[in-house]
C-alpha cells in the first residue's frame, strides 16, 4: 500500500491480488515481496518475484506448433497485479527508482513479460526496462533446459534507474555446466545514484547528466543541477539562502520533507504545503522566491525567505510534482 508521495506502509511488504473474481493469481505460488530502501539520499522500492512454473506447457520443439502454454495464463495474472503496483509509485512520483526483479519463469519476448513492462501485445510505451537486453544475444541466457539456453530470471528498472545503469552481466556459471551451485545463473547490475552534501559554508556545485540528489546545507549556496532528475533537499530552517540555478519543471524536485516535519509538532502529515500555508512561492522578475512560514496557516502570517529558484514562474513552480512534502 502506497500513501501520497511514495512510500510503502509496511516495508517488507507483500503484494497480493486483491480481485479475486477470476481466482488468486498467487494461489499455489509465490507473493512479491516488496522493500523500500535509502542510498545516498535516494528512495529506491525493490520487488522480489517467482512467478508460477512453467509445468504442465507442451515442450517448444513438440509436435504441436505453438505449444499451448497453459502455465502462461497465472503469470500474466502475476505480471498485471505487479505492473499496476509499479504503476501506483510511479503515479506517485515518475521519477521513482524501482526494480522487479527474479525468476519470472517466462521469456523476455513473452506476454507475461509484455504486461509488467506495460506494453501487453508489444504495444505502448514500456514503464520498466529489461537489462537483459543491453546484452548481446549470445549472452541473453540464464537457465539451460533440454539443450535451449533461455532467459528466465530478469531485472527491470524504471526509467530514471535505468538511466543510471553503469552495468549488467549474467555471470555463466551454473547453466553450462553439470557441478552446479544452483540451476540457475546470477544477474547482477551496478548504478551510480549520486550524493552531493554541502558544507556550512556558500557552496557552489554543478551536477552531471545523471540522476543527483544535492543537499546544500547552511550557507547560501549556488546550485546547478545538470540534466537529469536531480533533487534539491533541504533539512531544517538554518539551509536557507541556496540559488537554485537550473530547476526543470516536472523533473527536478524541491524535497522539504525534512524541513517541515521540523517545524511542525509531532512532523508534518499534509500532501500540500502550499495549500496548508507553510510554502510560499513569490515572482520576483525571472526567478521565484520560496517563502517558508514556520507556523503554517496563522493570523500573523509571518513568511521568510528562504530559497530562490532561477529562470522560473511561480505558476508552473506551484505544480505538486515539483516538490517532496
Amino acid at each position: 500500500m502506497l500513501v501520497a508521495t511514495p512510500q510503502l506502509s509496511f516495508s517488507p511488504g507483500r503484494i497480493v491480488d486483491t480481485d479475486l473474481s477470476d481466482g488468486d493469481a498467487f494461489a499455489n505460488s509465490r507473493k512479491p515481496l516488496v522493500g523500500e530502501f535509502l542510498f545516498n539520499g535516494h528512495k529506491l522500492f525493490v520487488i522480489g518475484n517467482h512467478f508460477n512454473s512453467k509445468g504442465g506447457d507442451q515442450p517448444l520443439f513438440g509436435p504441436n506448433q505453438p505449444p499451448v502454454l497453459t502455465s502462461e495464463v497465472q503469470r500474466r495474472q502475476q505480471a498485471q497485479i505487479v505492473n499496476n503496483f509499479v504503476d501506483s509509485i510511479l503515479a506517485a512520483d515518475s521519477t521513482a527508482n524501482v526494480i522487479v526483479l527474479g525468476d519470472l519463469n517466462d521469456f523476455p519476448f513473452s506476454e507475461p513479460l509484455n504486461i509488467l513492462k506495460g506494453t501487453p501485445g508489444g504495444v505502448g510505451t514500456p514503464i520498466l526496462n529489461n537489462l537483459i537486453e543491453t546484452l548481446p544475444a549470445n549472452e541473453q541466457y540464464t537457465y539451460n533446459f533440454q539443450g535451449n539456453a533461455q532467459v528466465l530470471d530478469h531485472i527491470l528498472a524504471s526509467n530514471t534507474l535505468f538511466n543510471n545503469l553503469d552495468e549488467f552481466d549474467v555471470v555463466h556459471i551454473n547453466s553450462e555446466f553439470a557441478d552446479q551451485d544452483s540451476d540457475h545463473d546470477p544477474s547482477v547490475a551496478r548504478f551510480t545514484l549520486p550524493q552531493y552534501v554541502g558544507t556550512q559554508k556558500n557552496d557552489s556545485f554543478t551536477g552531471t547528466a545523471l540522476n543527483e540528489v544535492i543537499t546544500g546545507g547552511s550557507g547560501g549556496d549556488k546550485l546547478t543541477g545538470g540534466a537529469g532528475s536531480d533533487r534539491f533537499v533541504y533539512t531544517n530552517i538554518e539551509d536557507s539562502g541556496d540559488r537554485i540555478e537550473d530547476f526543470i519543471t516536472g523533473t527536478d524536485k524541491i524535497v522539504l520533507t525534512q524541513l517541515l516535519d521540523s517545524l511542525v509538532p509531532g512532523g508534518y502529515n499534509g500532501t500540500n504545503a502550499i495549500a496548508d500555508g507553510y510554502v510560499q512561492l513569490v515572482q520576483r522578475d525571472g526567478k521565484v522566491v520560496l517563502q517558508i512560514n514556520q507556523d503554517g496557516f496563522s493570523d500573523d502570517n509571518k513568511f521568510k525567505n528562504y530559497i530562490t529558484v532561477e529562470n522560473v514562474l511561480a505558476g508552473d513552480l506551484s505544480a505538486l510534482n515539483n516538490f517532496v512534502f
